[in-house]
């Protein structure tokens, strides 16, 4: 009885809380898209459907922080869930025309 509010109140409330503040990871494993979440599944290239390796080398800054990686035979970058991803156009700068 003397322990009662520490397993009754503050256990699961610390539970809830745990679950509430993963819920975004969770929600992307799920939906696999986003940057959050951990694949666990090898992915394929979207384009020509080669498997990328299982030990990967990122070819660049987003690749290192948020997975994913670049087809060595078609040349296409994905994501870690195997989703293209969209080259942005570089925007010229109005300074120096």
């Amino acid at each position: 009885m003397k322990h009662f509010f520490l397993y009754a109140i503050l256990a699961p409330l610390a539970l809830a809380s745990i679950v509430a503040m993963s819920w975004p990871i969770i929600v992307s494993i799920f939906r696999r898209e986003g940057v959050w979440g951990i694949n666990a599944w090898r992915t394929k290239c979207p384009e020509c459907g080669h498997p990328f390796p299982i030990i990967r080398w990122p070819a660049n800054e987003r690749q290192a922080l948020w997975g994913g990686g670049t087809c060595a035979r078609c040349g296409t970058e994905a994501d870690k869930w195997g989703n293209r991803i969209l080259k942005q156009p570089v925007e010229a700068d109005s300074e120096s025309t």
